[in-house]
């Protein structure tokens, strides 16, 4: 679990202000993206006092939930854990990275624009947007290795006002796509966990590609953390899980399944987190448990 980790005290006010600019400052593409004055002015100005006050709410039912003030902190603390600051840094690094790839895009701004929206209440101590945003990088810079054409993000789909993540051609072929963050993946049976992917996104198909131009595909890729009750099953039978798979109740369209993948030292201190997918070779998976040591 990352968190903020001070050796006597809180930070002041301008400590507060001054680590989370001097962790901006590593990811120029990103600091060129946050609204003016971030994080001290302007209309997503950060306070303090709730940014800290949401320590307490943060993973009381997700221990991988995570912020960008709160990652952007870790990084620019000379007081935090390394562990935590590698972490941070590996991830926000993945947004500078799509950034640096595809920043020049209509809509790339509006995908990322959770980062900084997000609120700080008790109630939404489970919103998944940070990891959203994750997700939809990693995805993008996917694709783009694999040799696709990236057109746009924010793209309309035909369905109401409806907009696809991504607006990509790969292999003579036009998609449309949009991630989603299932928090705690389960099931008894891996069948049953995979069952209730595909009716997730099969829903997500649903609601954003049943008005799809004719020639085009739509693609829902769920990007899962197992919950505990289910860490076993799904680490056991990972490729099973990742398979892909067709939706059969919306014309022309596709599901995927992603893990994400704690990374950690033989004592369970957790260093990176990865994303698998079906064409990964199998790595440990490090369960929530363990991450709250």
């Amino acid at each position: 679990m990352l968190h903020y980790d001070m050796s006597q005290s809180l930070p002041s006010e301008e400590e507060f202000y001054s680590r989370i600019e001097r962790g901006l400052s590593e990811f120029p593409q990103l600091a060129m993206r946050v609204p003016t004055g971030y994080p001290r002015d302007g209309n997503a100005r950060l306070s303090p006092d709730a940014s800290l006050h949401f320590e307490d709410y943060r993973t009381v039912r997700f221990g991988h939930n995570l912020t960008l003030p709160l990652a952007l902190f870790l990084i620019g603390s000379e007081e935090a854990r390394p562990e935590a600051q590698k972490v941070a840094r590996h991830t926000i690094g993945r947004i500078e990275e799509f950034l640096s790839r595809v920043g020049t895009l209509s809509g790339v701004t509006q995908v990322i624009e959770p980062l900084w929206r997000s609120r700080f209440r008790e109630n939404d101590a489970a919103d998944p947007s940070f990891w959203s945003v994750i997700a939809l990088a990693d995805r993008t810079l996917r694709l783009c290795r694999e040799g696709a054409e990236i057109h746009r993000f924010e793209s309309p789909t035909g369905t109401g006002n409806k907009t696809a993540d991504v607006h990509y051609s790969l292999n003579g072929e036009e998609v449309f796509l949009d991630v989603e963050v299932w928090n705690a993946a389960r099931g008894e049976t891996i069948q049953q966990a995979r069952e209730f992917s595909i009716r997730r996104a099969e829903q997500k198909a649903s609601n954003k590609f049943s008005s799809l131009p004719a020639h085009a595909t739509g693609v829902v890729s769920e990007f899962c953390f197992p919950a505990l009750d289910s860490f076993d099953l799904i680490a056991s039978s990972q490729r099973e899980f990742l398979e892909p798979f067709p939706i059969h109740s919306v014309p022309r369209c596709r599901g995927e399944n992603f893990l994400f993948v704690g990374v950690a030292d033989w004592n369970g201190q957790l260093h990176e987190v990865r994303v698998v997918d079906a064409t990964t070779e199998p790595l440990p998976l490090l369960p929530e448990a363990r991450r709250r040591r």
